[in-house]
């Protein structure tokens, strides 16, 4: 394993955090984008933790130029706070996941096993895509294939309904949000989405149910005031970034 991080004390945590692990061997260091990229080279690992924010080259270019190198390598990425943005811009050059900084030693030996298949590092990535109206069909068949490695995960299926809805595809979107309602029942962000798909469909009776239910189960600050006015007036013209 390669270890990528400008900041000394990281790099130290991290073999301190996997010293005892009988099949890890940490075969070198790097402290920004460039020299990972050499190291990588040198080294051959199987697997780069890769920091996203370094001078001179930062993870995310790093990433891409070691994968296109290296197809083979496993690149999991270190973030730190409010990192999200990079976090996708990683994952979308080929990261295969992303870890904490400050995950317990557990989650640094589980991310060695990561896979290109792993179905949560493809709800992250193809979620932000939505949210973001980016690469729709794509996120549809990264959810599909998410769904059928993880298909009692209520927060994968409500994205692949939500997907569904953001490409008007409403019928198919009531059919997996309710499936996701079922899996996940207290959670009001996807109650919230079953509403929306119900009033597009014309089941506006439903809809409101489904906005009231969200409610009860205390949505976050931003989301409590557009369920109240959705509940007020409906849904009107095209769907809305909610």
């Amino acid at each position: 394993m390669l270890v990528v991080d400008d900041h000394p004390v990281v790099r130290t945590g991290v073999r301190s955090l996997l010293a005892d692990a009988a099949d890890v061997e940490v075969v070198g260091e790097a402290c920004d984008g460039r020299q990972a990229i050499a190291a990588a080279e040198r080294h051959n690992p199987d697997v780069v933790l890769m920091d996203l924010r370094m001078p001179d080259l930062g993870g995310v270019e790093a990433t891409r130029r070691i994968l296109e190198a290296r197809p083979g390598t496993a690149v999991v990425i270190l973030t730190g706070p409010n990192a999200e943005d990079d976090v996708v811009a990683a994952l979308e050059a080929g990261a295969l996941g992303y870890l904490a900084k400050s995950a317990p030693r557990s989650d640094f030996l589980a991310a060695l096993d990561l896979e290109p298949d792993q179905p949560l590092v493809m709800n992250y990535l193809a979620y932000s895509w939505v949210e973001q109206k980016q690469n729709l069909e794509r996120a549809q068949e990264m959810l599909r294939r998410a769904v059928e490695l993880r298909p009692s995960d209520g927060y994968i299926v409500d994205s692949l309904g939500w997907v569904y809805y953001r490409l008007g595809k409403y019928e198919q979107a009531v059919g997996e949000l309710e499936r996701a309602v079922e899996l996940r029942p207290q959670d009001p962000t996807i109650n919230d989405h079953l509403g929306d798909a119900y009033w597009r469909v014309g089941r506006e009776r439903e809809a409101r149910f489904q906005w009231l239910r969200a409610l009860g189960l205390e949505p976050g600050e931003e989301e409590t005031p557009v369920i109240e006015q959705k509940l007020e007036e409906g849904l009107t013209g095209e769907p809305k970034d909610i």
